[in-house]
């Protein structure tokens, strides 16, 4: 019976979830951020405003803070 392989690399970490905002928004955006300053790791989560659900890659958090469920339904 042949050994089991470590798995390799590192665990992946969830990505950002996507933004609804124009190209020119985020490069504007980008050139009013600071320059980095010390790296710190910071495990980042983001959450629905309403739902309190955790929102990663390929799902929209829309700019009022909804996930793409919340965000349709009519208030």
């Amino acid at each position: 019976m042949p050994r089991q392989k470590k798995p390799r690399g590192r665990p992946a970490r969830p990505l950002p979830p996507r933004v609804d905002a124009t190209p020119d928004e985020l490069a504007e955006l980008f050139m009013r951020t600071p320059p980095p300053g010390p790296k710190v790791d910071i495990e980042r989560v983001y959450r629905c405003v309403d739902c309190q659900r955790v929102v990663e890659w390929p799902e929209i958090l829309y700019r009022n803070g909804k996930c793409e469920q919340c965000n349709k339904t009519p208030v």
